[in-house]
């Protein structure tokens, strides 16, 4: 396969972009979508894009001089997925944000351990009710 063929193939269309004048044709291999471009293209609002980054589920990179947070489309669709999935599937954010920092998946310089014996003793106070 040649390098031009492997470039295109990561190519990604996004129509929902195009109506912010945006170029639809983006690579899904670098950090290049804002917060709401990503938001539009995944048809969810804003909040819950900048939500997950907070909770260190969805890794970005801080770019440009106002710091935007700037996303990989291919790497965010999966977690976005992931997410929605365990959700339907009956899973609270606290336990998603608990596996993930079990797996060391938690993005972003979080101190997965000490979020992780938060989240423990949260669980366990709501569970004896103190």
């Amino acid at each position: 396969m040649t390098q031009q063929k492997q470039a295109n193939d990561r190519k990604v269309q996004l129509t929902d972009i195009n109506t912010m004048g945006v170029n639809t044709s983006v690579d899904a291999d670098e950090y290049k979508l804002t917060q709401l471009q990503l938001a539009r293209a995944m048809g969810l609002p804003a909040s819950t894009i900048k939500y997950y980054s907070g909770l260190g589920l969805l890794p970005f990179k801080s770019k440009g001089g106002k710091g935007w947070r700037k996303y990989k489309l291919e790497t965010a669709k999966a977690v976005i997925d992931d997410i929605q999935n365990r959700k339907a599937a009956g899973q609270t954010m606290a336990d998603i944000v608990a596996q993930y920092a079990q797996d060391g998946k938690l993005t972003n310089g979080y101190n997965q351990a000490a979020l992780l014996a938060l989240i423990n003793a949260k669980q366990a106070t709501e569970k004896t009710g103190d």
